[in-house]
C-alpha cells in the first residue's frame, strides 16, 4: 500500500469520527431542548500528521510511507491535516 493511500485513509477515517460526533453533539442540542438528557459524545479525533517529502527548491515530491522512505536530496515536513 502506498504512503499515499495510507495517509487518505487516516483523513477519511479522522473526517469520519468528526462527522459522527457532530451529529451526536447535534442530537444531544435537541435533546436538551426537549428536556431529555444528553447521549455521550466521542472524543474529538484531532488531526493528522503525514509525512511529505519536498525537493531542496520547494518543490511538492508527494505523501510518503513514512520519512525514512524520503527520496534523495529531498527532505521531509510533518504536516498537520
Amino acid at each position: 500500500m502506498s504512503g499515499r493511500i495510507k495517509a487518505y485513509d487516516a483523513i477519511t477515517e479522522r473526517n469520519k469520527v468528526r462527522m459522527l460526533r457532530q451529529a451526536a453533539v447535534r442530537l444531544n442540542a435537541s435533546r436538551r431542548a426537549r428536556g431529555l438528557a444528553a447521549l455521550p459524545v466521542p472524543p474529538d479525533p484531532g488531526k493528522v500528521c503525514i509525512p511529505v517529502a519536498y525537493a531542496a527548491d520547494g518543490t511538492y515530491e508527494g505523501i510518503l510511507e513514512s520519512p525514512e522512505d524520503c527520496p534523495l536530496n529531498c527532505h521531509v515536513v510533518m504536516e498537520v491535516r
